[in-house]
């Protein structure tokens, strides 16, 4: 079943942030992120529920699931229905 990924405003702001710290810091790494960041994304129509539940699910009472992207990186999404992400 494919799911359809929507970002809300709030995650399109973060990768374009994300995107403009790596093109002043690191120009020659921007290609490979903006590609993986993009790739991790669109893996998400397939297979969702393949990532874990986030450790705060259990407080706001939905399955909130994550995709870890990079070290320090996640992006959080709803398994249901994937109607919102954001990158955190």
């Amino acid at each position: 079943m494919a799911f359809t990924v929507k970002l809300s405003a709030l995650a399109t702001q973060h990768i374009e942030d994300a995107y403009s710290w790596i093109q002043e810091t690191n120009p020659g790494a921007l290609d490979e992120w903006f590609n993986g960041i993009t790739n991790a994304l669109q893996s998400l129509k397939n297979l969702p529920y393949r990532c874990s539940r986030i450790p705060e699910t259990g407080e706001l009472n939905q399955e909130i699931r994550q995709l870890i992207y990079f070290p320090r990186r996640r992006v959080v999404f709803l398994s249901c229905c994937l109607p919102w992400m954001s990158i955190s």
